[in-house]
């Protein structure tokens, strides 16, 4: 049986390709919050609705918003 020589990875190392989609989500993240920023003297019927998935999709996301697009779901254990 011939073994492998294998690197260690550090705790702190990241796969070279979850860095484009790990980019991808923190952009994502950082436009809608500052959306949300821009939008502080808006009343409450101006922001996304959120929507009621049923039945429960995955058998977990019980509801979605819509953020530029972007669906984000949550269970119902999340505050709305």
């Amino acid at each position: 049986m011939r073994l492998m020589k294998t690197t260690p990875v550090s705790s702190g190392h990241v796969a070279r390709s979850a860095v484009p989609a790990l980019a991808l989500l923190l952009a994502g993240g950082l436009a809608c919050s500052l959306h949300a920023a821009d939008e502080t003297n808006k009343p409450a019927s101006a922001y996304p609705k959120i929507e009621a998935i049923d039945p429960p999709e995955n058998g977990f996301f019980t509801k979605v918003l819509f953020c530029r697009g972007i669906p984000i779901k949550a269970p119902a254990v999340v505050a709305d």
